[in-house]
């Protein structure tokens, strides 16, 4: 189980943090909030604080490895990391996201959503016990995201804890929603539920 808390006074020009979250093994936790609130920054906190053991995949575009072709970026990743990704379940990934037709393709050439798609097959592939995600849905079409909602169900089943910054909840399956608010200029949970 994972208990994470950030407490800050200085969290953001316009408020502070107090949030808590605790995320068990195989469990979903998205937080959604109106925009400009802080839920990337406090992403990025989470993986500052409790970067052992996690994986976390940001919002920006994946630029290290701009200008070379997709199958050179899926050597260096087996190669460099060989002893920290699940080889198998990234075979799954890169054939289901896709990637394999576009393996001569350079990553500058790629679509926002192919682009997305590479970033999530890489960072997924990781063996973390926990990952987070902010907005992994972005740029991905209808399919895409069905691809993306089974592959989280099956790091569910495999007991991994995800959390999740999410606009687009139509594709998310099982999750714990938290919504986040500035409450007395501190950015709190102020609801949560479960679908």
């Amino acid at each position: 189980m994972y208990k994470f808390k950030i407490t800050d006074p200085h969290f953001l020009p316009h408020c502070a943090c107090d949030v808590e979250l605790t995320v068990s093994p195989g469990e979903v936790v998205t937080l959604v909030g109106e925009n400009g609130l802080g839920k990337s920054t406090l992403m990025n906190r989470l993986w500052q604080t409790y970067a052992h053991d996690m994986t976390y995949v940001e919002q920006k575009p994946l630029d290290l490895f701009y200008d070379r072709p997709l199958r050179k970026i899926k050597d260096v990743l087996l190669k460099s990391r060989a002893d920290k990704i699940d080889k198998e379940f990234f075979a799954s990934l890169w054939k289901r996201f896709g990637l394999e037709q576009k393996e001569t393709r350079l990553h500058s050439s790629l679509s926002g959503g192919e682009g997305q798609a590479l970033k999530i097959s890489l960072a997924l592939a990781q063996m973390s016990q926990c990952y987070l995600l902010d907005e992994p849905s972005q740029f991905l079409d209808v399919n895409m995201k069905q691809v993306l909602s089974a592959v989280v169900s099956e790091l569910q089943a495999k007991q991994k804890s995800i959390v999740l910054v999410e606009h687009d909840k139509e594709w998310i399956r099982h999750s714990r929603f938290v919504q986040l608010g500035v409450v007395d200029e501190t950015l709190k949970e102020v609801k949560s539920w479960t679908i």
